[in-house]
């Protein structure tokens, strides 16, 4: 079933008008914060303006089908001798329902960088090398495992699109100490911005699949003494300052990008950047109606990890091993609400990388033992979840690879994703043709892909993978176009 306008042309001006007032209010947002950041001093800087839209295709079944995404986006740089500014923002929404956007920015930060001695052969004296501080919205990596694996424990993600999930940065205040051998971070913040997920609408009670990726197994009904009763959904918002306002502090000890040796040593005290859930149910005697509270949960944990891995000097390869240890901090709530206690969680993962210009390939496993799993309902069919915890697999295999094919235009590539979950004996097949063109209109760039997913019906979503057992029906084919300006 697809959504439409009531008047054939008024989608394809709607879209206009938006895109117009977006690039005119992004372009004013750039020119205004380069200008107020950047110093006035001798450097460069370049901004490109992204326009683009996406229609997605689902098996019969899913609502809505096909969905429609219109996006814009800016990417910003400015580079002086002694300060940085990056600006990396999208926005995107659904053409047919207002409520499905997400707002991102996986950078959006102010450096200011060391200074360089005159002299080249000039050694900086003291214990730290020269400080590099940053302040706002900053992505890197901090953990292997977190980073490959896409899990959200240490940095947030993006997942409004949950099968093509990016890392996001955190935001607060930076300092970097980079040596010649090794390398110093630490951040440090009092607010976190939760990741984005596909968009949850309740209306009348219920949820509604606006977005195909928000499906949930959240049953509609119960039954009470052999009567089949409604169930009507409701979610408690906390004060806005109570999700927003709480402390984050991270340190990580590395080895310098020229070491043939990677070793990495970090720790975390900071909010989940996703919210886990607890549920009230109360029955109306009046009319009959079961009436279910979900209440988001603010968790902060303490994760400490280690990555070690080697690239021979020369080779193409390189390979490590990368481990977590996630302990979350105790929470309490009232007695009539149920949920999944958090317990302490390891996670391990062995890799195996190759990549040159053309071509590159991965190879890593994931063991997951602890943790949080799904919350599952007494009334519901055994092995259905109420509500999902925020996991896709605790073990699974993954096997990435791209290669360039530069006899369609210069820098097409195809780029895919397989995933194996041992648990549910589940598979998730995804990739893209990516052909960028250069032409008269700007940076125009076609995408063509899709997802595809396998798994057992029966599959007990609480082994483990319990996003991978919601989103099974979910196969799919998508076709984009994007300009950059």
């Amino acid at each position: 079933m697809s959504y439409h306008f009531d008047q054939p042309g008024l989608r394809d001006e709607i879209r206009t008008d938006s895109s117009n007032l977006l690039s005119a209010r992004l372009t004013a947002l750039a020119a205004t914060i380069g200008a107020l950041l950047s110093p006035v001093s001798a450097g460069a800087a370049e901004a490109f303006y992204r326009f683009g839209y996406e229609t997605q295709i689902y098996r019969e079944g899913i609502l809505p089908s096909p969905f429609h995404i219109v996006g814009v986006g800016v990417d910003y740089q400015s580079l002086t001798r002694d300060s940085e500014v990056r600006i990396d923002g999208d926005f995107d929404f659904s053409a047919e329902k207002i409520k499905v956007w997400a707002l991102r920015a996986k950078n959006f930060y102010w450096s200011s960088l060391p200074k360089k001695p005159k002299d080249p052969k000039a050694r900086e004296e003291g214990f730290l090398p020269p400080m590099k501080f940053s302040l706002g919205r900053k992505e890197r990596t901090w953990n292997e495992l977190d980073s490959e694996w896409n899990l959200s424990l240490v940095q947030p993600i993006d997942q409004w699109d949950r099968m093509r999930p990016d890392q996001q940065g955190l935001i607060g205040a930076f300092f970097d100490f980079e040596g010649k051998d090794a390398g110093l971070h630490i951040f440090a913040s009092w607010f976190m911005y939760p990741e984005n997920l596909p968009n949850v609408v309740i209306e009348d009670g219920s949820f509604q699949p606006y977005h195909p990726l928000a499906i949930s197994s959240t049953p509609e009904t119960i039954t009470i003494l052999g009567q089949t009763k409604p169930l009507n959904y409701a979610i408690e918002y906390p004060p806005i300052p109570e999700v927003l306002l709480r402390p984050s502090i991270l340190a990580s000890f590395e080895s310098a990008p020229s070491n043939p040796f990677l070793y990495r040593a970090f720790y975390a005290y900071k909010p989940l950047n996703y919210f886990n859930y607890a549920l009230k149910a109360k029955l109306s005697l009046d009319s009959q109606e079961v009436f279910i509270s979900v209440k988001p949960r603010l968790l902060s944990h303490q994760i400490a990890g280690m990555d070690l891995g080697w690239k021979p000097l020369g080779s193409d390869f390189s390979f490590g091993v990368s481990g977590l240890v996630d302990l979350p901090s105790p929470e309490t709530l009232a007695p009539d609400y149920t949920y999944e206690p958090a317990e302490m969680s390891t996670l391990i993962s062995p890799w195996v990388r190759y990549g040159t210009r053309s071509f590159s390939a991965s190879a890593s496993q994931l063991i997951w033992a602890g943790g949080l799993g799904a919350l599952i309902n007494p009334e519901v069919t055994g092995g259905q979840a109420a509500i999902s915890s925020h996991i896709f697999y605790r073990n699974a295999t993954q096997v990435k690879a791209s290669i360039s094919l530069p006899f369609i235009t210069a820098r097409t590539s195809i780029a895919g994703r397989w995933v194996h979950d041992h648990d549910l004996n589940a598979d998730w097949i995804g990739g893209d043709l990516i052909i960028p063109i250069d032409s008269s209109l700007g940076r125009l760039k076609l995408t063509l892909g899709g997802d595809m997913l396998q798994t057992s019906l029966t599959s007990n979503p609480n082994l483990g993978g319990e996003l991978l057992a919601d989103l099974r029906a979910l196969d799919r084919a998508r076709i984009g176009v994007q300009v950059a300006l």
